[in-house]
């Protein structure tokens, strides 16, 4: 039997998720400035910044230790480090943190209603801002730490080999009392799913031509086509083996013998390990006579899917407008014949009642289906 060697990336993630390895160096402080020093703002480890000596433990902050080393975040002092990151991963951020309320000046003003930090994620080479998460803290006395936890993924497609940790004051002026951190981690907790971004049936004569496309294929080993008579009971027709490009490839598979009026198909996607995720139900109708338009979920919050089911190849107008018909945005796209599944994304939308509309310009053929963004 033929051995097969593991991609790099894969060994790569392999030994990334075997260790769950905290990414971030000096993450409870004991090395003092180590690391966290190195970025455009001067960090706070201890009572003085690492400009000058550490002097101070928790105690010093309000905390019962006085030999645990830990930060404050004030508007003069934030925390940066750079750590090193695969694409296509799942990361998570776990820290320690807490208002500060011993603040030594006696002033007015330290005890501030709301302090908080923002802790944002940004690729080194491309700028993109991953994450960006703000937190707030409002206790009077000390009362122990609040873990938090931030979870964020970098595409398959990014072209950052590096990001940037920076965790900054909000809401804090410069004489009140700080956030106070420890134990700062990153993992890498998981690898993305496969993303699937069309999935089509067309006739083709007296069979059904059945397409599919990744963006993302971390992990995939192979694809089940399913068909149906009735939408609910499914038959496996073929299985296709995944190209093992993590960045997506395209499928096809020709049902030879698909039975007469509506034959239904989904796809079953199976990861190495065994687990896996079902797509959405594409149609065909081996004596559709029109076009047909429907939506899925009716409720949405990120992205809306849409089936347009046709007997020719056409060009299509699609928009999403509100319910007084201001349209949000526009494109026109070519749909083969048969069914095809396609979605759109209305992450940005206020929450309401909206339309999506499809038009033929040529037939002057019109539908709106409506859908709620929550």
């Amino acid at each position: 039997m033929k051995k097969k060697l593991l991609t790099p990336i894969a060994l790569c993630l392999f030994a990334l998720f075997a260790n769950s390895q905290n990414l971030i160096l000096n993450s409870d402080m004991s090395a003092g400035c180590t690391n966290w020093n190195g970025g455009t703002c001067t960090p706070e480890i201890g009572y003085f910044d690492c400009s000058g000596p550490i002097a101070y433990f928790e105690d010093s902050y309000g905390g019962p230790s006085t030999t645990n080393v830990i930060s404050q975040v004030t508007p003069d002092n934030c925390m940066q480090q750079t750590i090193s990151i695969t694409p296509g991963t799942i990361y998570t951020i776990s820290f320690d943190a807490t208002r500060r309320t011993t603040c030594g000046y006696g002033g007015p003003g330290e005890l501030v209603v709301n302090p908080g930090i923002n802790v944002k994620i940004t690729g080194v080479t491309s700028g993109t801002v991953y994450s960006s998460v703000d937190y707030h803290y409002n206790n009077q006395n000390w009362v122990g730490y609040t873990t938090e936890t931030q979870i964020f993924s970098i595409p398959v497609s990014a072209t950052d080999a590096q990001v940037k940790l920076d965790i900054t004051a909000i809401d804090n002026p410069p004489v009140g009392c700080g956030i106070v951190m420890d134990n700062i981690t990153m993992v890498a907790s998981g690898v993305l799913p496969v993303s699937l971004t069309a999935f089509n049936a067309a006739l083709k004569n007296s069979s059904v031509d059945l397409s599919w496309t990744t963006s993302n294929e971390i992990n995939n080993s192979y694809f089940i086509v399913f068909r149906s008579k009735d939408g609910v009971n499914f038959t496996e027709i073929g299985r296709v083996n995944a190209a093992g490009i993590s960045t997506g490839s395209t499928y096809t598979l020709n049902d030879a013998n698909p039975g007469s009026g509506i034959n239904y198909y989904r796809l079953r996607q199976v990861d190495r390990s065994g687990s896996y995720k079902v797509s959405g139900i594409v149609k065909v109708n081996l004596a559709a006579s029109d076009m047909n338009v429907l939506v899925y979920p009716t409720i949405v919050s990120s992205t809306l899917n849409y089936v347009v089911e046709t007997p020719k190849a056409v060009k299509l107008t699609i928009f999403v407008s509100d319910i007084s018909g201001k349209r949000i945005n526009n494109t026109v796209q070519n749909f083969t014949n048969g069914t095809t599944q396609k979605s759109v994304n209305v992450s940005t939308l206020s929450s309401g009642v909206y339309l999506l509309t499809v038009i033929d310009e040529a037939t002057g053929y019109k539908k709106s289906v409506t859908f709620k963004k929550d």
